[in-house]
């Protein structure tokens, strides 16, 4: 199970607001790359998961990236894992007991860079959004592309993850 938050900037224009997926856009594609996760690995190994997404300016976004990763340009998403541990939550209404929570960390999305790309690499906007979350969620589960290793293994699972449902290799 997961819980989705979703916020968007109030500097962000109308029309970028506009373009902007909905919450259970997000929450799909969240939830679909966590079960790839589940069925694959042992990245994730509670019951109950907690994800919280900004959409927000290219400022915004140039701003934490430079804070948190030494580039001082916009980007289209930053993935900010939490760290913490799986916690174990009593569950007043369940005959079991109880369940696992664990919080995956945050997600930031910069709406004109995404919007931006997808026009640059004739991408179908919605098709660009979902593999940006896709790739910001296994961000938060640990994996990364810091080596050609890495990079091969975290775009398999995208490619994986985005068939699946029916978009295109975004490579």
């Amino acid at each position: 199970m997961l819980t989705l938050e979703l916020q968007r900037d109030e500097a962000l224009s109308d029309a970028q607001a506009k373009a902007c997926p909905d919450a259970a856009f997000f929450e799909l594609w969240c939830q679909r790359t966590v079960h790839y996760l589940r069925q694959t690995s042992e990245l994730l190994l509670a019951d109950r998961f907690e994800i919280s997404l900004l959409l927000t300016t290219p400022e915004a976004i140039r701003l934490l990236n430079r804070d948190y990763r030494t580039r001082d340009s916009a980007t289209n998403v930053l993935s900010f894992p939490s760290g913490l541990p799986v916690l174990e939550v009593l569950d007043e209404d369940s005959s079991s007991g109880g369940s696992s929570l664990q919080a995956l960390g945050d997600l930031v999305f910069c709406a004109e860079v995404v919007q931006t790309e997808a026009l640059a690499q004739d991408k179908a906007l919605l098709d660009h959004w979902a593999h940006l979350t896709v790739h910001g969620v296994l961000h938060l589960a640990g994996l990364d592309h810091e080596n050609d290793r890495e990079a091969a293994a975290m775009e398999a699972a995208e490619i994986r993850i985005l068939s699946n449902s029916g978009v295109e290799n975004p490579y």
